[in-house]
């Protein structure tokens, strides 16, 4: 194994560590020092590699995120001849498999940022919920028109993305007061049927209300 090869493998154990570390215990109580331990790395590796534990914080966040991206595009099992109602459902899916799907880690990163934002936030905003919105909002406008008010389109994006969110920050209180529900893949398909159902009743009722509340 080249150094290059040793150096990438210790970045992508620090990056692991990092996200299992920053989700139990939250940016502040995190230490580098246990995070190295979990990676099996020395502790000066954090500062090799990213610059210190902010970068370390703020590399974990993109370098998971994007993957989630990767491995779940929002438009994922739809085509050209979908229907506005796959599209919404595919969404959906999607969103959860990509907030919910992958690790519990991962969850619980993401609900702390929209919690208690850090540092990274904003540019975490930018590159990767700033295209959530836009595909939220194409698929809403897929139903009230391309030249639905603005108020309208926000309305019901938030609502269907709220949802998801709702599922992902509540969680604990979830599986406590619903033996039944499940954050495995059925159960997010269930939560997917959920949420689809529930916003389309929503998206009807702003779309032949004319827009009005």
């Amino acid at each position: 194994m080249t150094q290059q090869q040793q150096e990438q493998g210790t970045r992508e154990r620090l990056l692991e560590a990092a996200a299992e570390v920053f989700a139990e215990h939250g940016y502040e109580a995190a230490t580098v020092r246990e995070i190295c331990r979990r990676a099996g790395a020395n502790v000066a590796a954090v500062n090799y590699h990213f610059g210190g534990k902010e970068m370390l914080y703020a590399s974990m966040l993109k370098h998971f995120m994007a993957v989630c991206a990767a491995r779940h595009p929002l438009d994922a099992g739809t085509g050209p001849d979908s229907t506005p109602e796959e599209r919404l459902y595919a969404f959906v899916r999607n969103l959860l498999y990509r907030i919910m799907g992958d690790d519990e880690a991962h969850g619980k990163l993401v609900a702390q940022e929209t919690i208690d934002p850090s540092p990274a936030f904003d540019d975490i905003v930018h590159e990767f919920m700033l295209p959530v919105r836009a595909a939220v909002e194409d698929v809403v406008k897929a139903f009230l028109g391309q030249d639905a008010p603005e108020a309208s389109v926000r309305a019901c994006a938030a609502g269907i993305v709220g949802q998801a969110m709702f599922y992902l920050q509540n969680r604990s209180i979830l599986e406590r007061l619903y033996h039944d529900l499940t954050y495995d893949n059925e159960g997010l398909d269930r939560m997917a049927e959920s949420i689809t159902r529930f916003s389309l009743g929503g998206i009807a009722a702003w779309r032949f209300g004319g827009g009005e509340a």
